[in-house]
């Protein structure tokens, strides 16, 4: 297992968001719940929901879903362009793990959380340091990898022209090919920006994204302004010139270009844009720090926490996380895939085991598992100063498995209702309502949405989330009334069944999960419950409940603009 369930629940029972129990809203429930399925099994539909709900808590999503739509082009770049780069991975769930495995850290490991709150003391947006870090940490990680898709154009560029020159007996040189922008001043400007830097104002421009960051880094990590400015302002040319493209370059330009225009547009406060500035700077060192500013400013030496924690914490995550991660070109006998990772953090510690997958035991094998390993630790080691946190050591090891197969990657279209879950669970309570109310019961549920607690959210999150499970075990699926597919009016009494069975197992698995057992009589304090059975000895009263739910479906999906199909 690469991440700790209880180490994600426990960073999620401290954390209280600003904008909830403001009309009825619960983001970080939602998140949560997001979080959880994804643990449960990670895909691409269980990412989309973590990204979704993310940018849905904080207001993203009111740009049309643009950056969804970044994303979503990423992935479709990674999957569809495999064939035509030498060595291609998965960028968009890999980027959702980083993700959960810096909760893990800030969660484990107190210095973490004190450098942290050293460094915002002075500038944070949100009521709580932790809000600050989950808010400053998600837009860094989620989409630190936004701009790969430049990446993977110039090396499809490069490989294209290589093999169009390799004509046999030629001795002509390399032939170079790079996305160049030429209106590149155009993209480097922003619509919007709040924000005071230390550097003179006559050579900064606070409108241009270089300079944003060039006093970002100035300000942070003590560098020569003049020196970093000049860096920054040469980046597009030497990029061009060179061959190399750092896609962390393009994903901070873009993130802080789409939250100045969300400044702009949509009135959200601007005092928030130095948080902004914060993660995007994170995000052009991950790559930036270890590849050029560590060889362009001598003496500068592995990035210190203290400096800046969030860029520490990116680099060090996005390093570590190698399991799980789909391969999307042909591997050649020195590629290894990750399919587990063992995770040890302490306040003092930290320790990683990689399992990797090979399907040959060899003597060449194991020299490719230690050089592995190697590699790995010696690049971390050299980027960061890893004492600083984990004063007890650092270790790293690889073993090997051999005979292993990959997992089987399972994709169902899911925007369309991740978009809507909040209505979707809002419409589900509310038939239960009426449903109790038509019955003459009550119940600890019974309340209206905004009176409901964090575990009663939950469920009626998981309920809408599941439907698209529960409508492909009778072979169904959803789309919008524009598709040309008949509606489904109604389900049969065996559909219907089928899915009450299985939302009742559902139901079980999560509240097992959450440490509720089987009791004659409910107690919520002490989490029993009388119908944690097999369906099978069921009464029929809460079996008839379950079915009831299932009938909803149609009508819930209706609500939101969508129609069930049969596949």
């Amino acid at each position: 297992m690469g991440l700790s369930l209880n180490d994600i629940r426990k960073f999620f029972s401290t954390l209280a968001l600003d904008g909830d129990g403001k009309n009825g809203q619960f983001h970080k429930v939602y998140i949560r719940q997001t979080v959880e399925a994804f643990l449960d099994n990670e895909n691409g539909d269980t990412a989309l929901r973590v990204y979704m709900s993310f940018c849905y808590a904080y207001r993203f999503s009111q740009r049309g879903d643009t950056f969804i739509d970044l994303l979503d082009m990423m992935k479709n770049y990674e999957e569809g362009t495999g064939s035509l780069v030498r060595k291609q991975r998965d960028h968009y769930i890999h980027s959702v793990n980083v993700f959960l495995l810096g909760l893990c850290m800030y969660s484990r490991n107190s210095s973490l959380r004190n450098y942290f709150g050293q460094d915002t003391k002075a500038g944070m947006y949100f009521s709580s340091v932790q809000e600050e870090f989950f808010f400053r940490w998600g837009l860094a990680s989620l989409f630190h990898d936004i701009g790969y898709p430049v990446e993977i154009i110039s090396k499809q560029l490069e490989m294209f022209f290589e093999n169009a020159a390799d004509i046999p007996g030629s001795t002509s040189p390399k032939i170079q090919a790079q996305v160049f922008i030429s209106n590149f001043d155009s993209f480097n400007t922003l619509s919007e920006w709040a924000g005071n830097g230390s550097a003179p104002d006559s050579v900064v421009n606070p409108r241009k994204a270089l300079d944003i960051i060039a006093v970002s880094l100035h300000e942070r990590l003590g560098l020569d302004f003049a020196r970093i400015k000049e860096l920054l302002d040469g980046l597009p040319e030497n990029m061009r010139k060179s061959g190399f493209v750092d896609h962390g370059f393009f994903s901070a330009l873009i993130i802080l270009r789409w939250y100045a225009s969300l400044i702009q547009q949509n009135g959200i406060n601007s005092s928030i844009f130095p948080s902004v500035i914060d993660s995007a700077s994170a995000i052009f060192l991950h790559n930036y720090y270890g590849n050029i500013l560590i060889k362009e400013f001598a003496g500068i030496g592995p990035l210190k926490a203290s400096a800046h924690p969030l860029a520490y914490l990116l680099i060090l995550c996005d390093e570590l996380q190698e399991w799980h991660r789909e391969t999307y070109t042909r591997t050649d006998k020195a590629d290894f895939v990750a399919c587990v990772a063992n995770i040890e953090i302490s306040n003092d510690r930290l320790s990683v085991q990689y399992h990797m997958e090979r399907f040959e035991s060899s003597d060449e094998s194991r020299d490719l598992c230690c050089s592995f390993k190697e590699k790995k630790r010696n690049i971390i080691c050299e980027r960061l100063d890893m004492g600083a946190l984990f004063m007890e050591g650092f270790l790293l090891d690889a073993v090997i498995n051999f005979g292993s197969e990959p997992a089987v990657k399972i994709r169902m279209p899911l925007r369309q209702l991740v978009s809507n879950i909040e209505a979707l669970a809002k419409a589900s309570h509310t038939q239960y309502l009426k449903e109790m109310v038509r019955k003459g019961k009550t119940g600890p549920a019974a309340v209206a949405w905004e009176a409901l607690g964090e575990d009663e959210v939950m469920q009626n999150f998981r309920q809408a989330s599941a439907i698209v499970d529960k409508l492909a075990i009778v072979n169904c699926g959803f789309a919008s009334p524009d598709i040309l597919v008949r509606a489904v009016e109604s389900f049969t009494e065996d559909e219907i069944e089928a899915m009450a069975v299985w939302e009742h197992a559902d139901w079980v698995r999560e509240h097992v999960k959450n440490g509720w057992v089987y009791a004659a009589v409910r107690d919520d304090e002490k989490k029993s419950h009388p119908c944690l059975i097999p369906w099978d000895k069921l009464p029929e009263e809460y079996r008839e409940f379950n079915r009831e739910n299932v009938r909803n479906i149609i009508p819930l999906l209706q609500s939101i603009g969508l129609k069930v199909y049969r596949l």
